[in-house]
């Protein structure tokens, strides 16, 4: 178990042993009628068939119970994260202003690893001077002051929002296996800084607590080469990989996901008991 499945096991349980609120849910709207507690049967073989010939990373999930819900804001769209029980794998859906799932935006990331890092590998994460900043946002520095006091000489380099990112071997960090191309954006200066999204996780349906995580990320693809003797007509899918830093109530942790797009066709959607 992942220390995040470990962590979201423990969250579920806390609100399961605190009994059961009455009131409105807080999924009775979400994309592709997805709830807390509800299953996702993933019995369209297809698009990990088309993974695995292609080379790629990504592994058909079993059906998955959702045991959390995470929802965070960027400029005018919603990021829906529905984690499942495995502790591995979580389904992205992000949509717009009117709550129209934006094309292209439904993505199935499983987890490649987490790194627990030391100071001095945070700075080679997320930058030293780029921390610093983020130390005097939180303390209520404008966004002027910020500048001013530790202004961007565009030389420092660090691994989130660099203009590529070299996966690892998950047991073996001295061992590469891909290298990934920035997507946010494609292109353009070789560093740039990561997102920042701000998660309201929830295990809880009532919403009755809910857990805030920061997350700094950069999200990557590659296209695979094509294999030997698969035709032109056969699109081949891309591989995402999602490098993220993630701070939870006492933990920091560096977090790296491999995914696929996924269409809803390729998978059903059960709703809960209760």
């Amino acid at each position: 178990m992942t220390w995040f499945g470990s962590f979201v096991q423990a969250e579920l349980a806390r609100w399961r042993g605190s009994g059961h609120p009455s009131g409105p849910r807080i999924d009775e709207n979400l994309p592709l009628g997805i709830k807390l507690g509800g299953i996702i049967v993933f019995n369209d073989e297809i698009p990990f068939m088309a993974a695995r010939t292609a080379g790629l990373l990504a592994v058909q999930p079993r059906d998955q119970r959702v045991h959390a819900y995470g929802r965070g804001v960027f400029a005018d769209q919603v990021w829906h994260r529905f984690y499942f029980e495995d502790g591995i794998h979580f389904l992205q859906v992000v949509t717009d202003s009117q709550n129209a799932i934006i094309d292209g935006e439904t993505k199935l990331y499983r987890q490649h690893t987490e790194i627990n890092v030391d100071k001095a590998g945070w700075k080679t994460w997320r930058g030293e001077k780029e921390l610093h900043r983020e130390s005097l946002r939180e303390a209520g520095h404008a966004e002027a002051q910020v500048t001013e006091a530790i202004p961007d000489e565009g030389n420092e380099r660090y691994l989130i929002g660099y203009v590529t990112f070299t996966l690892a071997d998950a047991s073996d960090d001295t061992k590469p296996l891909f290298d990934y191309a920035r997507l946010w954006p494609e292109g353009g200066a070789e560093q740039v800084e990561p997102l920042l999204i701000e998660e309201k996780l929830y295990t809880d349906p009532y919403a009755n607590r809910a857990i805030t995580v920061k997350h700094h990320m950069m999200l990557y693809g590659r296209a695979p080469a094509r294999p030997e003797g698969l035709g032109a007509e056969v699109v081949l899918p891309t591989e995402y990989c999602l490098v993220q830093a993630s701070g939870y109530p006492g933990k920091d942790l560096i977090e790296l996901h491999t995914g696929i797009d996924l269409d809803p066709r390729h998978f059903l959607v059960a709703q809960p008991r209760s």
